[in-house]
């Protein structure tokens, strides 16, 4: 379990909840890897007890999985979706081989699991398709109040305030499409060549993919300093792309969810994205969604928008409005609401 990771801040949060409402809460990971290894535990380590409640989240194979549909304990998962493994059978045999088995495990997992959480109408589908019966509605604990606090990085405003810069902030990952990115970047520099891309986010260990989005950079005949890929940002450096971002990019063809809509609604910068997966569910009909991937007249309706302030401003009211659905006070009453279901029906 990471930190600094949608699901990995899930479950500190989620636990943190827990406790509040009065419940004992431990962590058990296949894997212990640092800064959570003081906090949780092997799950070999695990021993079931009279009144446990099991909350298990899935989004890839795992001997848990397996350990889990073997105990005979009430159980709720959490389901973050599973990237269909077609987007790495070019990069990464190990990774195809735990995508797919991860989505073998929802059949079994749903003979053991009578009660499953989902953050969107897409996951809701998807479980229901594996089996499921009853699923429930989830929030994650986004804590996008912990930027308020946070001052901007005077060094990234300055270095970037005269021109005009895309971002995205993902994982360089396969079905991302981030060469779709890079595409429409070089068609919206010919409308305007004071622009900049960003990239903010890991790889998740692809490296043929980065190598292959580097190859398409020169093909393409984008220059180095026009775009900025950075791997590892700190709250203080995310926030302060957000501020000099004049429109967020997303060209990602599966999301189980996609926080950083979420955080780029917060930020007030308006979205353009691609309509697959969870996307449409979590823009919930704000930001402009595109339906095909033509990639000439996305970059005219970034330079369309970046003309426009009136339009700017619409999209943006758009953003705030649908924003106001996801907080963590939302998402508390919903964990409290689903714990109290699952154990009202075994009482």
């Amino acid at each position: 379990m990471a930190r600094h990771d949608a699901i990995g801040e899930t479950v500190l949060e989620m636990q943190k909840s827990i406790v509040n409402f009065g419940y004992n809460s431990e962590i058990f990971v296949e894997k212990q890897i640092d800064p959570t290894k003081s906090i949780t535990k092997p799950f070999t380590e695990y021993t079931p007890q009279k009144n446990d409640l099991i909350i298990y989240h899935h989004s890839i194979g795992s001997e848990l999985a397996k350990f889990l549909s073997r105990i005979d304990q009430p159980k709720l998962l959490f389901y973050h979706n599973i990237t269909p493994s077609k987007f790495f059978v070019e990069y990464d045999q190990t990774l195809v081989s735990e995508l797919e088995q991860g989505r073998d495990q929802l059949k079994i997992l749903s003979n053991s699991f009578e009660y499953a959480m989902a953050a969107s109408g897409y996951n809701k589908n998807e479980l229901t398709s594996y089996g499921f019966k009853t699923i429930l509605d989830m929030q994650y604990f986004l804590n996008l109040e912990r930027f308020n606090k946070i001052n901007l990085d005077q060094q990234i405003l300055d270095s970037y305030n005269d021109t005009t810069n895309i971002i995205f902030v993902g994982r360089r990952s396969p079905n991302k499409k981030v060469e779709d990115i890079l595409k429409i970047f070089a068609y919206y520099k010919i409308f305007n060549p004071k622009s900049k891309l960003f990239l903010l986010g890991g790889s998740w260990s692809v490296e043929k993919y980065v190598k292959k989005l580097e190859k398409l950079k020169k093909k393409l005949k984008i220059n180095n300093e026009d775009v900025v890929s950075i791997e590892t940002l700190s709250d203080k450096e995310l926030k302060s792309y957000f501020e000099i971002s004049d429109v967020f990019v997303c060209m990602s063809e599966h999301e189980g969810f996609c926080i950083p809509l979420v955080e780029s609604m917060h930020f007030h910068v308006p979205i353009i994205a691609f309509n697959a997966g969870a996307v449409p569910d979590t823009l919930g009909g704000s930001g402009i969604l595109v339906n095909h991937k033509k990639f000439g007249e996305i970059a005219q309706i970034i330079d369309i928008l970046m003309s426009d302030d009136l339009l700017k401003e619409q999209i943006i009211k758009q953003q705030n409005e649908r924003l106001m659905n996801f907080n963590n006070e939302k998402a508390t009453i919903l964990l409290k609401n689903n714990i109290e279901l699952v154990l009202k029906s075994i009482s």
